[in-house]
């Protein structure tokens, strides 16, 4: 899933990389990937992509909640997105382009950052589930999993 952003700068000042870059970057890796499809989620506030700029994937409509777009996807591409946020601590990989550290999801453990788009693919295929625990969040598992410990520990 890539967040678009809502306009050409963020509120630092830091120049977004250009949509249709970002778009022809995204597209290429998938077209790569037997089994991957992009997911375009714009923002709320600007609509930046149009369904004539897709060669795969789609846009995400509008009446699908970011949270459900956050359960659906499996991994994340952001520049400076709250989705970016919302996805880690879901457990899915973020991979961040350029992000200034602002947010600085890359700093707590919760996205891999890139300098540039030259290293989005390998980016995309080295993607791990961020580390939550620097957030002092324990481990994410399996509701199974933590159900058995409640009845173990009952049990005891």
């Amino acid at each position: 899933c890539w967040a678009c952003p809502s306009g050409k700068v963020s509120m630092r000042g830091k120049t977004f990389v250009d949509p249709s870059e970002m778009l022809r970057a995204l597209q290429d890796y998938c077209l790569q990937k037997e089994k991957m499809s992009l997911l375009v989620r714009q923002h709320p506030n600007a609509k930046i992509i149009s369904e004539t700029d897709l060669v795969c994937g789609v846009i995400c409509p509008e009446d699908i909640d970011v949270n459900t777009v956050c359960n659906f996807a499996d991994i994340f591409v952001v520049e400076t997105s709250t989705i970016g946020l919302q996805a880690a601590l879901l457990g899915k990989p973020v991979v961040t382009v350029d992000s200034w550290d602002y947010p600085p999801y890359a700093k707590l453990g919760l996205a891999n950052n890139i300098e540039s788009l030259d290293e989005l693919a390998e980016a995309i295929e080295c993607a791990n589930k961020p580390n939550l625990q620097q957030l002092g969040c324990p481990p994410l598992g399996t509701a199974t999993e933590s159900v058995v410990t409640l009845i173990h520990s009952i049990l005891d």
